[in-house]
């Protein structure tokens, strides 16, 4: 039964609220009035746009170590420089293969004369 009753008493609340807004007549507004509560908006507006922070951050980028790095550029040029040297060792040891097996030409056809 009680929670009857509660009921009740808020809707009469309610409807007497809306009754009184409806019987009070609306204030007549003066150009004073709404000169004075433009002048208090744009004040306010004054202050948000002065106390405003930017939404894009328009910092430097953070360094980033590992980028001015670039291992992988290292790795590739480290590779690089070891297959020409080894490469080169090989023409190396071709060429001095060549140079031996002339030499030994040479002897073996002044041995026969």
């Amino acid at each position: 039964m009680r929670p009857v009753v509660a009921l009740i008493s808020s809707l009469l609340c309610f409807h007497l609220c809306i009754h009184i807004l409806m019987m009070s007549k609306p204030r007549a507004v003066s150009a004073i009035d709404m000169i004075s509560s433009e002048k208090r908006a744009y004040e306010r507006h004054r202050i948000r746009v002065k106390t405003a922070t930017s939404t894009v951050d328009m910092n430097s980028p953070k360094p980033r170590p590992h980028v001015i790095r670039d291992a992988k550029r290292l790795q590739l040029q480290y590779e690089r420089q070891t297959e020409i040297i080894r490469n080169n060792f090989i023409l190396l040891r071709n060429l001095q293969d060549i140079m031996h097996k002339r030499s030994r030409k040479k002897i073996c056809l002044h041995e026969r004369k």
